[in-house]
């Protein structure tokens, strides 16, 4: 009596061997999180150089 089952290639369909996983919430989720720490990190650098005369004039 086997208690464990194999699964070889030979039972498993083609189609699924060879799909690759889509998945467009990770990819949006991705997308997110880069331009949010684009604009975190490089939004108020690029303010403070924009400003840089105005700080250099105080």
């Amino acid at each position: 009596m086997q208690s464990c089952v194999l699964v070889t290639k030979e039972h498993v369909p083609v189609r699924n061997r060879l799909a690759q996983p889509t998945d467009s919430f990770r990819t949006y989720s991705c997308i997110f999180v880069m331009v949010t720490m684009f604009v975190t990190i490089l939004g108020p650098s690029g303010w403070i150089l924009s400003h840089l005369e105005n700080y250099k004039k105080r």
